[in-house]
């Protein structure tokens, strides 16, 4: 036989318009006691009594007994809590039907300051599509708000969420279980791939968690997840899925182990999207944006972006003229660890003008993992002509790297994609590759470089992202 016991110690108003329902919102009278031990959930059904003052339908009933028929809020945004919710027993259910594929969620909502007890009782989310959240006005930083997700009677699982900085606004936050293969995955998210590329469900916990604000907080997050679902997944760290790169952002912030089913994810920012945890060992994918050659005179530049790195020591340059024998040219520093977009070159000085070759990027963590994070194949730069120019990276500090045969003053001159002269410089450039740093802010769009020197001329399309 199973209980649902609920003691709520709040205000719960209906909005306007709503009949057939009790609203309670005199602020004399704000206890509202639904706790009856003989109350049975029956077909996912079940009948509490509410005894306060209430305002109903324009009247108000002092001390009347209303009845409320179901265990679960019938519609979206229909639950308000003003003072206090305490869950006493059982299961306060955001779902409809109990079954996670069919939707359905009914999002309950606390207003500013109100707050979350409990004694044993849960509240269970699992919708897949996020639909059954939530909602927690947070007015100010600080603080430690708890939610106290379950998914069973046996499985607690509480998210927590301490505002350090910024402005909150309401949050919502939704969670699910999932099977061992990670799946179903949530809407927008394509993939738990490894960094290359693999499946990676064995090293990631069988949960995800969908947060959103108003706001734009920092805080300190706590993910916790049920001994079963995280298995023998260890070194837990939490990563957001970016929509826009279909990819897995690297860890953010300091990161560690309350417990072997839980992360604090301590300063993260940028919410509003699907979250999980994954191991360490085998984090979900460093982001590559992109890898490409380009000639620069008669030499090859290897240039790379990475969107999000994780624990990248370096990456390693190879070379093969056959595609099956490499051979290593340089090794390039990584950023260690970062959510920030990183632009990277080298400068193969022993390009062939006669021959194609490819190139392999393979990424190496401080813990001396390794993996091949990419080819690209380079035609010869025979045929290029005496100067040119090209762009290093899409950042806001534009870097020209310029190949003259001979040494001699140059004029570079940057316009804007409505053709405006927006840049004007006199410099001096060596034989070989010189490296110019245009240190100034250009706006996001499109540009155009000229470069005039030893009565040649090179253009090259720029972009600053």
């Amino acid at each position: 036989m199973n209980f649902f016991l609920l003691m709520a110690v709040y205000e719960v108003f209906q909005p306007a318009g709503v009949l057939g329902r009790p609203g309670y919102n005199d602020p004399r009278y704000d206890m509202v006691e639904e706790y009856d031990p003989s109350l049975q959930r029956l077909d996912n059904v079940v009948k509490l009594t509410a005894y306060c003052d209430s305002v109903f339908a324009d009247k108000t009933y002092t001390n009347k007994a209303l009845r409320y028929e179901s265990d679960y809020p019938e519609t979206a945004n229909e639950v308000y809590v003003r003072t206090t919710l305490q869950l006493e027993r059982g299961e306060l259910n955001l779902d409809n039907d109990h079954n996670p594929s069919n939707g359905g969620g009914r999002p309950v909502i606390l207003e500013d300051y109100a707050a979350v007890l409990r004694n044993t009782g849960y509240i269970r989310s699992e919708t897949e599509d996020g639909s059954g959240m939530f909602r927690w006005n947070i007015p100010f930083a600080g603080g430690t708000h708890v939610i106290p997700f379950g998914y069973n009677s046996s499985n607690y699982i509480p998210f927590t969420f301490a505002p350090t900085s910024g402005t909150t606004g309401t949050l919502s936050v939704a969670t699910y279980h999932t099977l061992p293969s990670n799946v179903v995955y949530p809407p927008g998210v394509l993939h738990v791939n490894n960094l290359t590329g693999s499946d990676n469900s064995a090293n990631t916990v069988d949960r995800f968690w969908r947060i959103d604000v108003t706001g734009n907080p920092v805080a300190d997050i706590t993910f916790e997840a049920t001994a079963s679902e995280v298995g023998s997944v260890s070194g837990l760290r939490a990563q957001r899925w970016i929509p826009a790169n279909n990819g897995w952002e690297a860890a953010q912030g300091i990161q560690s182990n309350p417990t072997s089913a839980s992360t604090l994810a301590s300063g993260i920012s940028g919410l509003g999207t699907w979250w999980t945890l994954s191991s360490s060992v085998s984090p979900l994918p460093v982001q590559l944006a992109s890898l490409k050659t380009v000639c620069i005179g008669r030499q090859v530049s290897v240039q790379w972006v990475t969107q999000s790195e994780l624990n990248n020591d370096y990456f390693m340059i190879e070379k093969s003229t056959d595609g099956r024998n490499f051979n290593e040219l340089a090794k390039v520093k990584g950023a260690g660890t970062t959510s920030s977009v990183s632009y990277y070159s080298f400068t193969d000085e022993e390009s062939s003008e006669r021959k194609s070759v490819i190139y392999r990027l393979t990424q190496t963590d401080f813990n001396g993992q390794h993996s091949r994070i990419g080819e690209v194949q380079a035609a010869a730069c025979h045929s290029q002509p005496v100067l040119s120019v090209h762009q290093v990276a899409s950042s806001a500090s534009l870097i020209l790297l310029i190949n003259s045969e001979t040494s001699g003053d140059a004029v570079i001159e940057i316009s804007d994609a409505t053709g405006k002269k927006v840049k004007y410089v006199k410099t001096e450039l060596q034989a070989g590759i010189s490296r110019i740093n245009l240190s100034d802010e250009f706006a996001p769009g499109f540009y155009t470089a000229v470069v005039r020197a030893n009565s040649e001329t090179a253009i090259a399309k720029t972009v600053i992202q």
